[in-house]
């Protein structure tokens, strides 16, 4: 009976110490809007810097590669443990793209806004594509 409270006692700790630890960033920095000439430079570094944000970057890279494989539809569900990520790619998008790709997220944004809901980041970054 002491040994079963005991167990009882250490399985959650034991399981809390299986969870995963990381720190995601509180900001994403990207690199300047590009050239169109330097889009697909810019476009994987930008992957390779929301891995590192996401402080998981194994698990990260083929969520973040998504953007490439997925429809702009599928892309509306971040994912259980993604969605602050989301968030921060999407404001780090709208700090560094300019012109006419700008004003097609404003417009895409607002619209969704308007419903109540939000564009999320890797919904941005299938635009940009």
């Amino acid at each position: 009976m002491i040994a079963q409270i005991l167990l009882n006692m250490t399985a959650p700790k034991e399981e809390a110490d299986k969870k995963e630890k990381f720190k995601e960033a509180e900001k994403i920095e990207l690199n300047a809007w590009p050239e169109p000439k330097d889009y697909p430079k810019w476009s994987h570094r930008t992957r390779m810097k929301i891995a590192a944000a996401s402080g998981r970057p194994v698990q990260a890279m083929p969520w973040i590669n998504e953007v490439k494989t997925k429809s702009f539809e599928e892309l509306a569900d971040s994912g259980e443990s993604w969605e602050n990520l989301d968030w921060l790619i999407g404001n780090a998008v709208m700090e560094v793209v300019k012109g006419p790709q700008r004003t097609k997220l404003e417009i895409k944004s607002r619209e969704y806004a308007d419903k109540g809901d939000v564009l999320r980041g890797r919904q941005m970054l299938k635009m940009l594509d």
